[in-house]
């Protein structure tokens, strides 16, 4: 008897261990769907559990921005309230003391950079079984920002053009739509892609010149930009024009040189030609004699020979006469 009550007592105490262990087992709930608010609105963001918050029991609230990796404390229960990020002044608790199974939080005039995952958790030192934290996703829903249109590639008649337009901020993501603002392209040769914001103007040609307009849109607003196409003409033809400008130049610049040249080289001579000929004021003038020539010489000297033989001629002749007689 003594046997069968103690292994009563025994099973009753199990009893009472399971049970109370369901009560102060850790278990917090948060939505599954994420949610949304618009840009300098309020949002809840909902988290209830459901231990025994008692002495030593805590909850906090984390950040991980979209896209990063990092996990920053926002705010901080313990019996006292700590908000510990730049939040500060747009967060609260929904029960300002969060013992009764609610640790819900409100954020006021939420931004862009407010979207990311909030972590909700709650801490009982006597139970470290259960769920212990649960995950929020907030969306904060933006207008797309200005878009910025930009334009690659070449503009001469023929190339393609790639005209590009991208809005920095915008949730849910914005879609773009191109249009020429005047005049029209054939469609053909028009490869648009909305969700890149990317156009491609294939095979272009003067008809393509013109405004062309991207609108960014999406369920909270729109935002547009324009860039300006001129298409001109093939650089084939601008190479040949500048080598033929180009050989102009040179047989110009060739055609001066040689000008100066000659126009030296003239210079030259005549300054040259002045100074041979010019006279010294001490100089003595030689002695003037008339040129002969060698016909009018040799004629002299038979003239000469001839008188002289007349002379010895003459001359025998009187001798001989002297010695007749």
């Amino acid at each position: 008897m003594a046997a069968a009550a103690a292994q009563l007592r025994l099973d009753f105490c199990w009893i009472f261990a399971l049970f109370l262990g369901r009560i102060i087992s850790v278990q917090v709930t948060v939505p599954s769907e994420p949610v949304f608010g618009k840009v300098g609105s309020t949002v809840l963001l909902p988290c209830t559990y459901n231990t025994n918050f008692v002495k030593g029991c805590n909850l906090a609230w984390s950040f991980i921005p979209t896209g990063g990796s990092s996990e920053k404390e926002i705010l901080y229960y313990d019996g006292e309230f700590y908000p510990v990020d730049t939040r500060r002044d747009r967060i609260r608790l929904l029960q300002s003391i969060p013992t009764q199974g609610t640790a819900s939080i409100e954020i006021q005039s939420i931004q862009p950079s407010d979207t990311g995952s909030y972590i909700c958790r709650v801490v009982n030192p006597n139970d470290w079984s259960g769920n212990q934290q649960g995950t929020v996703n907030l969306e904060v829903l933006t207008p797309p920002s200005t878009p910025v249109c930009k334009m690659s590639g070449s503009t001469n008649v023929g190339s393609d053009v790639i005209l590009t337009c991208n809005s920095v901020e915008g949730n849910p993501l914005p879609i773009y739509d191109w249009k020429k603002e005047k005049g029209a392209v054939p469609q053909t040769n028009w490869i648009m892609d909305q969700r890149t914001g990317t156009l491609v103007l294939q095979n272009v040609s003067f008809a393509f010149t013109g405004s062309y307009q991207c609108t960014s849109s999406n369920e909270q607003g729109t935002a547009s930009c324009s860039i300006s196409v001129r298409i001109t003409a093939t650089s084939t033809a601008a190479v040949v024009a500048g080598a033929v400008v180009g050989t102009l130049l040179v047989l110009l610049l060739l055609g001066a040189l040689a000008a100066y040249f000659v126009w030296f080289k003239k210079r030259h001579f005549k300054g040259s030609s002045s100074s041979g000929n010019e006279l010294r004021e001490d100089a003595v003038a030689p002695p003037f004699k008339t040129p002969k020539s060698k016909a009018i010489d040799d004629s002299e000297s038979q003239l000469m020979n001839h008188s002289l033989g007349r002379q010895e001629t003459a001359s025998n002749n009187s001798a001989m006469m002297t010695h007749v007689v």
